[in-house]
């Protein structure tokens, strides 16, 4: 089953898994933006020597972990979105909440695994990336001193992870 029961989806142009599903799930993640989350990693590798499979792992754990909070920010913006971004996949009907939920969870359990995979720093520097992320779309990003801090910590916890699997 790809989608959830229909009970759920109601209101909820229904997508079967094609290539139009494929591009709405890539459009509520940004894909061009998880790039940045593996450039943070790969930058912190570079400094530190590492190189190799670990650093690749690394780079797709910070792009998981970075898809899980900006698909979990739609989720919690979902109403605001409404007026401010209609074009957005869930305000536009594309994506149910189930769905949505599903993709974040996924994502969000994928890279903590692939950080843990790395050892104990890497994976305490991907939960600091997890914590920053629950701190920004839970609270932080509505105060304006808090929220650039809580996005900064996400770079910045990006960029210890690369750093801690170098020599």
């Amino acid at each position: 089953m790809v989608g959830p029961s229909p009970r759920s989806d109601v209101g909820v142009r229904s997508l079967k898994p094609t290539v139009d599903f494929y591009l709405v799930v890539c459009r509520f993640l940004r894909l061009p933006n998880l790039l940045t989350a593996a450039s943070n990693v790969l930058m912190g590798g570079v400094i530190s020597g590492a190189s190799g499979e670990d650093l690749f792992v690394a780079a797709a754990a910070a792009m998981a972990l970075y898809g899980a909070g900006v698909g979990w920010n739609d989720l919690v913006d979902e109403t605001r979105d409404r007026t401010l971004h209609p074009e957005r996949p869930l305000p536009a009907g594309l994506l149910s909440r189930v769905q949505a939920w599903r993709i974040v969870g996924g994502l969000g359990g994928a890279g903590m695994l692939m950080a843990a995979t790395l050892g104990g720093r890497a994976f305490v520097f991907g939960l600091g990336v997890a914590a920053s992320i629950a701190a920004y779309n839970l609270w932080a990003k509505s105060h304006q001193a808090w929220g650039p801090l809580a996005m900064a910590l996400c770079r910045g916890f990006n960029v210890a992870m690369g750093l801690s699997l170098g020599a």
